[in-house]
C-alpha cells in the first residue's frame, strides 16, 4: 500500500495552484454535493482539502448562499479524510461506533457521524487534494454501488477544479 505524508510541502504546493475557495467553483461543487447525497440517501456529502494540520471543507451540501452549516474545519486528529491521502484508496466504515479505531473519535462520540463513505480526490499533478465522501450521524451500509459512485463523480470534481487552476485563470 502506499502511504503519503500529509504534511510533505510539494503536495501543500500542489493544492496552492488551485483556487479551492473560490465562490463560482464552491457553487458547482454544492451542486455535486446535493445531487450525490440524494442520489446515496445520506445526511452529508462533502469535498475536503486536506491540509497540513486540518481538513477544509471545499464544499458540502449543507452549503446555503456560500455560507456552510453545521460543518466547521475539522483537525486532522478527529478527520477520517486523512486517511485517503495517505492510502490513495477508497476508505469506508458503515459503523464507526464499533471501529476500533474510530469508536473513541470526537465526531463519532457526539454523533455528528457514525458511518462514513470516502475516495480520494486526486489532482492532474497526481497529488492527493483530499476526499469526495459521505457521512451519516447513524451507521449506514454503503454498497459497492456507492463507492463507485462516488468514484465515478469524482472525475466531474477534478474537470471543475481545473477550471480553477490559478495558471489557467491568467
Amino acid at each position: 500500500m502506499h502511504t503519503a505524508d500529509i504534511t510533505n510541502p510539494q503536495r501543500i504546493r500542489g493544492l496552492a495552484a488551485y483556487d479551492l475557495f473560490n465562490p463560482e467553483l464552491e457553487k458547482k461543487l454544492i451542486a455535486v454535493c446535493r445531487r450525490t447525497a440524494e442520489h446515496l440517501d445520506v445526511q452529508t456529502v462533502m469535498v475536503t482539502a486536506v491540509l497540513d494540520s486540518a481538513t477544509a471543507f471545499v464544499a458540502t451540501n449543507h452549503h446555503e448562499d456560500g455560507v456552510p452549516i453545521d460543518v466547521s474545519d475539522a483537525p486532522n486528529e478527529i478527520s477520517l479524510c486523512p486517511i485517503l491521502v495517505r492510502t490513495r484508496e477508497p476508505y469506508v466504515v458503515d459503523d464507526l461506533t464499533t471501529h476500533p479505531e474510530h469508536a473513541t473519535n470526537l465526531l463519532v462520540e457526539a454523533g455528528v457521524m457514525q458511518a462514513y463513505a470516502g475516495v480520494p480526490v486526486i489532482l492532474p499533478s497526481g497529488d492527493v487534494l483530499g476526499s469526495f465522501s459521505a457521512a451519516s450521524p447513524e451507521p449506514h451500509h454503503f454498497t459497492d454501488a456507492d463507492i463507485a459512485t462516488l468514484t465515478a463523480t469524482v472525475d466531474e470534481i477534478i474537470e471543475l477544479i481545473r477550471e480553477y487552476e490559478f495558471a489557467r485563470q491568467h
